[in-house]
């Protein structure tokens, strides 16, 4: 423990005064003090510091917290902890109070602040946004114009009238990235007319909710209230509604298509944006020579293409991954699409109970509307429960799914037993590598059958195919030498030199990494991965704040933008060094919650970050197995494991019961016997040889 605080007082009002001591010998050098905002464990962000003007008598310290200077970096729902720096050692100072830290304070007109002891006995700051308590008091309905009058708190309301910074109120609807995940992707904002005190009224034109927007089967769009400084600094909260008002119970037609209505949620109210009929429908179906060949109408829209995609284990996933173009003819309101059996079994990949849709796209011209919806079929369509055998290994059965949706499933036409012991790269997470354990926990014999040759540990995809960046060793001299390699290796991108040289039999990997860590770019060339490795070097992730741009998770559509340039890069490079039958993908799937000691089942906290993450990780493996659809696959997604309180490394949604690594192994093996079966030459050259191709 480098330093501890003594005692807290209040001098005067946002101003408090700290004490402490410093344990260890100073130099010349004096130590510095400084409070950093806390990172996310979820998505990285870049932290914000305070650095503090600190008195020195011998090892003894003193500052004063002046948290009226820290009104413009506040914002909603921070934790501001406590560091003290001497040289490369940083830590969190201990607090050893006689007294209470303190109250909460007001030094910004949004947000509160209020200083805290943590768990771990380390002194920090939580900041909160003040209560907004808006509430809607009544609702009137014209036609598609909805006006809704609503009331915020008097405690709020004094807070933003007695003061003499301008302020805009808005209401504001978010628009969910899917309709069960609550990230959004854009908003529209509607200005607000203040009535009375503490009142105000916003008129709503629900038909701005379908011109211009893309829309799926589900569009869902969240009410808020929202309060903006001339800072650009917000609170927003969702605006609590009462379920018996009329607006519940009406649906709004906005187009011949499209209908609307509000839905309740948790006391707060939502828009649903819908179609109120299938734009296109399927009358005639017809199987010849491995080719299914649709016919149907399509009704007041036109047709701007038609392919086949992969179904998500998600519900509502509007996130999926196209596996191929089809072609697609449309003429006097009459369409035709062909899905050839044969080219998709031959250049894409297909695993047992895959299931597929075919979806198209429309638009309409006069309202500016694009729809990406599923092809349906009318009643009156006869499906056969013949299924269609497109190799010797698979065959596709087509099925009339729910709501009449044509849907296609593939299953496995002959089964193989597979095991052997052979060198092993992995890259990605603890899901790929933490099999490889010698624990009771995960599998004690597994050097009998394999050796692992190599580890890329917690890299994205991005990263690996960027340019090198320079690797500050001095500022992770703190890190595990394991630990600290494995930055290394992220920043010195030597990922395919270390394939090339311990020469392996399987390389399995997993998109852990480029479904929930973001990617720090120093320029378009050079990037790094921040994985919770980098983010444990508090110093240099301050130092580096200037000079890096963060490409988050959260904005789905331009990390994917960038991560699909990467994987084909990847893909193209990864197969000259090892053939797509010796690459494993290891599906994986963050664990919705954990078993406890007692046994009882508990969900963890973000279950928003859960989701995100898991709907990212079916969609990237979907679009690497679409690159390289010869490649093996591991899935346990759907045996329900979960996170376990005897897991060695800690309960976590990434770490999950010992049956997990079990059945893990079990399925690698499968794959291996089945390759030496179906390559029989490749021991013979391999064991002649004494090495690996």
């Amino acid at each position: 423990m480098l330093a501890n605080f003594d005692s807290i007082h209040q001098e005067e009002q946002q101003t408090l005064v700290l004490k402490g001591t410093y344990n260890e010998k100073i130099d010349a050098e004096k130590p510095i003090i400084f409070f950093q905002e806390r990172v996310s464990k979820e998505d990285y962000f870049s932290p914000q510091r305070i650095d503090t003007d600190v008195k020195w008598n011998g090892q003894e310290f003193t500052f004063s917290l002046k948290l009226q200077n820290w009104k413009n970096k506040l914002a909603q729902n921070q934790i501001w902890d406590c560091y003290i720096a001497h040289g490369e050692q940083t830590e969190k100072i201990q607090a050893d109070f006689s007294e209470h830290p303190g109250k909460k304070h007001s030094p910004h007109l949004f947000y509160t602040a209020k200083p805290y002891i943590t768990k771990m006995q380390s002194f920090a700051i939580s900041v909160k946004a003040k209560k907004l308590s808006a509430a809607v008091t009544n609702t009137q309905i014209d036609q598609q114009h909805v006006t809704f009058g609503f009331s915020i708190s008097e405690t709020f309301f004094k807070t933003i009238t007695n003061t003499k910074q301008a302020v805009e109120l808005k209401l504001t609807f978010k628009k969910r990235i899917q309709a069960d995940l609550n990230d959004y992707q854009h908003e529209k904002t509607f200005p607000v007319t203040q009535t009375d005190q503490q009142t105000y009224t916003s008129s709503v034109d629900l038909n701005t909710f379908v011109a211009g927007e893309t829309l799926a089967p589900v569009t869902k769009w969240d009410l808020f209230v929202t309060v903006k400084n001339k800072s650009g600094q917000t609170v927003a909260e969702r605006l609590d509604i009462d379920p018996e008002y009329d607006i519940f119970k009406q649906t709004f037609d906005l187009s011949s298509v499209f209908s609307a209505s509000f839905q309740h949620d948790k006391n707060a109210a939502s828009l649903a944006v819908f179609t109120e009929t299938e734009p296109a429908t399927v009358h005639h179906l017809k199987v010849d020579n491995q080719r299914v060949m649709l016919k149907g109408n399509v009704h007041d829209f036109q047709i701007d293409g038609a392919d086949l995609q992969k179904e998500s284990t998600v519900n509502n996933a509007e996130l999926t991954a196209m596996v191929m173009k089809l072609p697609v003819t449309e003429q006097d309101g009459t369409f035709n699409v062909t899905l050839p059996m044969d080219e998709l079994a031959q250049n894409y990949h297909l695993d047992d109970k895959d299931e597929f849709f075919i979806n198209m796209k429309f638009r309409d011209k006069k309202a500016k509307v694009t729809m990406n919806v599923p092809v349906y079929l009318d009643t009156s369509v006869n499906v056969s429960k013949k299924p269609i055998r497109v190799t010797n290994n698979y065959q596709i059965r087509l099925l009339r799914g729910p709501a009449n949706k044509l849907q296609f499933r593939s299953r496995t036409r002959t089964q193989e037993p597979e095991a052997h012991s052979l060198r092993i790269a992995t890259c990605g997470s603890c899901f790929s590598r933490l099999g490889f354990g010698s624990k009771d926990y995960f599998n004690p014999d597994y050097k009998n059958k394999y050796e692992v040759v190599y580890t890329q540990f917690h890299s994205s995809v991005i990263s690996m195919m960027g340019k090198p960046v320079k690797f500050p060793g001095e500022k992770f001299t703190d890190l595990h030498p394991t630990l600290a390699d494995r930055v290394r290796s992220d920043f010195e991108k030597d990922f395919f030199t270390n394939i090339k040289r311990t020469k392996p039999d399987f390389f399995i990997l997993d998109f852990y990494v480029d479904g929930s860590k973001d990617v720090l770019f120093f320029d378009k060339k050079h990037m790094i991965t921040a994985n919770y490795m980098l983010t444990q070097s508090v110093n240099y992730m301050h130092e580096i704040e200037p000079y890096v741009s963060v490409l988050s998770q959260k904005d789905i559509a331009a990390y994917l933008e960038h991560w699909h340039k990467a994987v084909q890069k990847f893909c193209k490079k990864l197969v000259k060094y090892i053939p797509e039958e010796r690459i494993i993908l290891q599906k994986v799937r963050k664990a919705e919650g954990y078993y406890a000691k007692n046994g009882e089942f508990h969900e963890f906290n973000n279950q928003t970050y859960i989701q995100r993450s898991n709907y990212l990780f079916e969609y990237m493996e979907n679009y690497f197995l679409n690159l390289l659809p010869n490649v093996q696959v591991i899935d346990l997604s759907d045996q329900g494991f979960q996170s376990h309180y005897k897991h060695p490394s800690s309960i976590t949604p990434d770490h999950f019961e010992s049956d997990y690594y079990k059945a893990y192994m079990n399925r690698l093996d499968d794959l291996v016997l089945r390759y030496f079966i179906q390559h029989p030459a490749y021991l013979k050259k391999r064991k002649k040889k004494g090495e690996t191709l």
